[in-house]
């Protein structure tokens, strides 16, 4: 089985793959993934801090919106 591959660097594909095996979104994961596509191009350990800044932002901006759920009274139905 092959891992799907986003970026040249097997431990970002890797988050890729777990986000997408745990539910995220595709739009989202596209969303953090693209815009440091061209980090990746630079080697793991010098995209890494850039690799890490855009996924911490998109948990920020998932957790305000599931805030602004919360205040209106919106829940989950799965």
């Amino acid at each position: 089985m092959a891992l799907f591959e986003y970026f040249p660097n097997y431990i970002w594909n890797l988050s890729v793959a777990i986000a997408m095996q745990s539910g995220g979104q595709i739009g989202e994961i596209v969303d953090m993934c693209q815009p440091i596509k061209d980090a990746a191009a630079s080697g793991a350990d010098a995209g890494t801090p850039a690799f890490m800044r855009q996924w911490a932002a998109m948990g920020e901006k998932l957790i305000e919106l599931a805030a602004e759920d919360e205040a209106l009274g919106v829940t989950c139905q799965n």
